[in-house]
């Protein structure tokens, strides 16, 4: 092999190893979002058994839906950036359920009508806003447990198509 030929088998074995890392990782994030969604979020529970403690239980949907993939993509000469996102507009407590954290204190003000009511110890009360000083949300991971079960897997992935990869440049 002449080294101009050696010059281009490295080229084409580096193109084809950063092909592998972006194929296996957005398979594997795939993968984790699914997981993160169906496993974490979702206790597995029968309806007799009491919900697993520190996950979340499931009401409408919204925050299973706002679970998405950002697909890797080459960053710069030699990095690559990709991962899983929660929340956004249909769902903006996903990242505090993840990490926890303590909401700001705010007005909690009614969406129709011009009154909020609920029920007191004395009866119905009313009021036109409420003051809410805020609320301790501890943290109940969905999406770092799911990535790090997927980590042996990209491991595995990589391993496999770097040695796919060597061998059909040859070298």
């Amino acid at each position: 092999m002449t080294p101009k030929e050696a010059q281009a088998a490295i080229k084409r074995l580096l193109f084809l190893r950063r092909q592998v890392i972006l194929t296996s990782m957005t398979r594997r994030l795939m993968w984790a979002r699914d997981r993160a969604v169906n496993w974490y979020m979702y206790p597995k529970a029968g309806p007799r058994v009491a919900a697993r403690p520190r996950k979340l239980t499931h009401r409408s949907g919204k925050l299973g839906r706002s679970t998405k993939v950002n697909p890797p993509r080459v960053v710069g000469e030699n990095r690559i950036v990709g991962g899983l996102i929660t929340g956004g507009p249909t769902a903006p407590y996903g990242p505090i359920h993840e990490t926890g954290g303590q909401t700001r204190p705010h007005e909690i003000r009614p969406i129709r009508g011009s009154m909020l009511r609920w029920q007191g110890p004395h009866g119905p009360a009313f009021a036109r806003s409420v003051h809410h000083p805020g609320s301790k949300i501890p943290a109940r991971p969905r999406l770092r447990p799911s990535l790090e079960d997927a980590m042996p897997l990209i491991r595995d992935d990589l391993r496999k198509g770097f040695a796919q990869a060597q061998r059909t440049v040859g070298l």
